[in-house]
């Protein structure tokens, strides 16, 4: 039930927020509405602030993506060959191969990234049914309703179901705090004043509704959890597919759709992250300004702000060899600036700069 909460709170965030882009869509996203709506003795420290927080939060995001679709990979490999020991180093190297895989389509292909785009679309929605069938036809139904919607436990050790409720909404969040990645594109949409905001809007609902049928499903045919939860492949849902349709085969496959719309993902970060930075340079924002704020001219493409994006994320990935929690601490920003920047937005801020 905590999923619709946490789809509640954020749609009414991506609401306001596509209200206030279809009045100023611009790359800048947050921190330049921060500036149109704030009370002007403010205007400057906050936009500052939430500009940072904005740009931390995507750089950040490109190595967190990257990361959890690598432990996926991981998770594949154990899942077919369990003689194979995971390392540290492993999971760094994978992070390092995709980001540059990424990079080359954003760079070097980034003519063929509509092409891309839509052929993401088409797996999203035939990947979405090509999980949800197996799981429903094969897998066990061992879950009550009653199960599923209105019992809560304490699967985290945390000593309280209300904190643990709390701590386990970062997952949902981390799967729908992204339909404002669309904002730091504006710029280079047609029409970005009704384009943008229906964009935003129309992913927040085909995802959030996609999410939580997919979710329920998944409860319904959990098993016993402990089990899920201690699994060999380090990654449960992957447990999940091949208790469900009792496969390798089947389970890899479902595996590696999710591994593929993850690298979709990231392609998609990277552009995001790289124009935020771009902006936000060209608003003299961060140190190095005019070097960041550069744009190619023979590719219309922001490389510095590109190359950087790489190289924060390959270095982000380093920590993993020396410590997986501190990594997993620190790609948490991801969660933190983005939610902080969302938040400080609401449909009261433009109706009060009206009013005043």
């Amino acid at each position: 039930m905590y999923y619709l909460g946490t789809f509640f709170g954020l749609f009414c965030a991506i609401l306001s927020m596509a209200e206030i882009a279809s009045m100023a869509p611009t790359t800048g996203g947050q921190y330049h509405w921060v500036s149109e709506f704030a009370p002007r003795e403010y205007q400057r420290v906050l936009s500052f602030i939430v500009g940072w927080l904005c740009v931390l939060g995507w750089q950040v995001g490109n190595a967190a993506i990257c990361f959890l679709m690598s432990q996926q990979i991981q998770g594949l490999v154990i899942l077919n060959h369990p003689e194979y020991i995971p390392e540290r180093w492993h999971l760094t190297l994978l992070v390092i191969a995709i980001m540059t895989a990424c990079m080359v389509l954003n760079t070097l292909l980034y003519r063929a990234l509509p092409v891309l785009e839509t052929l993401a679309l088409m797996l999203h929605t035939t990947g979405f049914f090509a999980v949800l069938i197996p799981l429903w036809v094969k897998g066990p139904k061992v879950q009550s309703a009653r199960e599923v919607f209105f019992i809560f436990t304490d699967g985290g050790g945390w000593g309280n179901v209300g904190l643990s409720c709390l701590v386990g909404m970062l997952s949902p969040i981390f799967s729908l705090i992204g339909p404002d990645s669309a904002t730091h594109m504006a710029e280079e949409l047609r029409d970005a004043s009704k384009s943008l905001p229906r964009a935003m809007i129309a992913t927040a609902l085909v995802n959030g509704s996609l999410g939580f049928v997919m979710i329920v499903t998944f409860c319904m045919v959990l098993g016993d959890l402990d089990s899920v939860l201690h699994t060999p492949t380090t990654q449960p849902f992957i447990q999940v597919f091949y208790n469900a349709v009792g496969s390798y085969g089947g389970a890899t496959v479902m595996t590696c759709i999710m591994v593929v719309m993850a690298a979709c993902g990231v392609v998609n970060n990277i552009a995001t992250s790289s124009r935020q930075l771009w902006a936000f340079a060209r608003d003299r924002g961060v140190p190095f300004s005019g070097w960041f704020a550069e744009v190619n001219p023979r590719w219309g493409l922001p490389l510095n702000a590109l190359a950087v994006s790489y190289v924060f994320a390959v270095l982000l990935s380093l920590i993993n060899i020396g410590s997986t929690v501190v990594s997993i601490c620190v790609l948490k920003h991801r969660l933190d600036g983005g939610m902080l920047t969302k938040n400080r937005h609401s449909i009261s801020s433009p109706v009060w700069a009206w009013v005043r």
